[in-house]
């Protein structure tokens, strides 16, 4: 999945977002214009298999062009998925040009006591416009609590009975509140409460990447493997992101480390194939030094986490500059 940015303007500022070195206090707005959207588009488009496309922001909503963006996709039968915190007046266009692409809207929630003025209600009433046409999506840290309402919204508004869970992950400079190495285990017993707590009201829960193994008990694993979308737990293997101006990065937390014009790849397939290849290698170090004595590392299964986080410990690595050149 290509994942666009289609602004880096957001109506939240959330402490954990790992996009605030791109979006927030500090950074100006930029919106992608429909001309390089539809641009964009050809490009993934000319991939084998085209990918699916994700738009983001920021709030994706905020860009006013995104009604014809969706008519776009619609008419070029490109599967969408919408990522949004719809806390925002979401007008009857956008929606109804949502509906024609078939897009699966993937809000992120709150806690209650986030939402400030009409937000949560705006929240509610589009979540009841959106009905099985979305699913919900949160993020850890160890001071989470509050989530036990997520059930009470999947029945209340009719929304798909899964729910991902994300590990806040670090910006690469570490601008915004995410989990820590000594973290790991306080939040991955508050990931195993909520699958079982959501498995008995038979919602189905996804880990977004960045939690390792060691984020559990080998109990706790083999509980968890028969619940959870196991297939991205333990690895780094990022979908690219593309800001409003057209570069593509690995994700988020590695905008700083390279991010590069999109018209240097032939299409996303081979974008795709060139940031692997010059990222996954460092993968083999881990994120602490015990990743290397452990088992789950030496056979593949887990990478020991965020990327982003690894780069970190390693001295010398110097960002991407274009498909010429490489990391070192």
């Amino acid at each position: 999945m290509a994942n666009f940015m289609l602004t880096t303007a957001c109506n939240f500022k959330c402490p954990y977002c790992f996009a605030l070195d791109l979006v927030g206090k500090g950074h100006g707005r930029t919106d992608m214009t429909a001309e390089l959207f539809e641009e964009l588009v050809d490009w993934v488009g000319r991939a084998d298999p085209p990918s699916r496309i994700h738009l983001m922001g920021g709030e994706p909503t905020v860009n006013e062009r995104m009604p014809s963006m969706l008519r776009l996709l619609a008419d070029r039968g490109m599967e969408c998925h919408v990522f949004s915190n719809a806390a925002r007046p979401l007008g009857e266009e956008l929606l109804e040009a949502a509906r024609a692409a078939g897009a699966w809207w993937i809000v992120n929630i709150n806690v209650e006591g986030f939402y400030r003025g009409r937000q949560l209600e705006r929240l509610h009433e589009n979540l009841s416009r959106l009905g099985g046409s979305a699913s919900l999506t949160f993020n850890l840290t160890p001071e989470t609590e509050g989530y036990d309402f997520v059930p009470g919204l999947v029945d209340r508004f009719g929304l798909k009975r899964v729910v991902k869970l994300g590990f806040t992950l670090p910006t690469l400079s570490h601008v915004n509140r995410h989990v820590l190495l000594d973290e790991y285990r306080v939040v991955g017993a508050k990931a195993v409460a909520l699958v079982r707590a959501f498995a008995d009201r038979d919602i189905h829960v996804d880990f977004e990447c960045g939690a390792p193994h060691c984020m559990f008990g080998a109990e706790e694993l083999e509980e968890i493997r028969g619940h959870v979308g196991f297939g991205t737990l333990g690895r780094c293997h990022s979908r690219l992101d593309v800001s409003p101006e057209g570069k593509v990065f690995y994700c988020l937390p590695l905008y700083r480390h390279g991010a590069i014009d999109f018209r240097e790849f032939e299409d996303y397939g081979a974008a795709v194939r060139w940031f692997h290849s010059q990222l996954l290698p460092f993968q083999a170090f881990g994120v602490r030094a015990e990743c290397r004595s452990c088992g789950h590392h030496a056979d593949g299964s887990c990478s020991g986490g965020c990327l982003a986080e690894s780069l970190l410990g390693i001295k010398g690595v110097k960002p991407l500059t274009g498909p010429d050149s490489g990391a070192s």
